[in-house]
């Protein structure tokens, strides 16, 4: 925190959530919160352990208040040597999955897949990493508290460039499903957000209205708005 980076809530134990009752979830998540909040003085954004979710669990985890991060290549790292896995894998997974938002699951050690294994691949291999993609940062903002029991009952997730999502439809404003969703962004005044998307299109919920460029640009302009 005090290097300027955001601290995740990853639940108290690390359960499979799509295993656990309703009550079990809230408790994970919450309990995680209150303790990252008591050292950190900050909340948090939350990724799922395993990353086991599906429609119902990521429903539940916007229920408390918070858009679930997930990510768009697993290194395998984790696995360590004795899984099979090298420096050169971690590498070419990364590159492999090279495109806007890409978001690499990384951890600092790994228990491999055989006791006694303390290899470390994904720090390891970083420095190969970082200068494949120099000035690159993983940057996670705004996915926290969208509104705190006042996000739709359709389900929210981040997932690199993609907004997994079906928006609800406003009267008089742009069709919600039209275009891919590519971003989203809080409003901290109203507790709402709004949904970028890209053919120019913006969808809000519970957040002032600013209008929409959707159908206004032309085809060759809209890979900008990609993050």
């Amino acid at each position: 925190m005090a290097a300027g980076e955001r601290i995740g809530d990853h639940s108290v134990s690390h359960p499979h959530f799509t295993r656990l009752t309703d009550a079990q979830m809230r408790d994970q998540v919450l309990r995680a919160e209150t303790k990252i909040i008591s050292v950190t003085g900050a909340d948090s954004w939350f990724r799922f352990p395993f990353g086991d979710r599906n429609a119902h669990t990521i429903s539940v985890v916007n229920s408390v208040g918070f858009v679930p991060v997930g990510w768009t290549v697993d290194t395998l790292g984790w696995k360590g040597t004795s899984g099979g896995i090298t420096v050169q894998t971690v590498v070419n997974r990364v590159r492999a999955n090279l495109r806007p938002g890409e978001i690499v699951l990384m951890h600092s050690g790994s228990g491999g897949v055989k006791p006694g294994d303390h290899s470390t691949l994904n720090a390891d291999a970083l420095p190969a990493v970082i200068k494949d993609l120099p000035g690159a940062r993983v940057l996670i903002r705004d996915h926290r508290r969208p509104a705190r029991d006042r996000l739709p009952r359709d389900h929210v997730e981040w997932r690199g460039a993609q907004l997994r999502r079906s928006l609800v439809r406003v009267p008089g404003r742009e069709t919600p499903r039209r275009g891919t969703p590519t971003g989203i962004a809080a409003d901290p005044a109203t507790g709402g957000y709004w949904v970028l998307k890209s053919n120019g299109g913006v969808s809000n919920f519970n957040a002032p209205w600013y209008g929409s460029l959707a159908r206004k640009i032309p085809p060759g302009l809209r890979g900008s708005l990609m993050p």
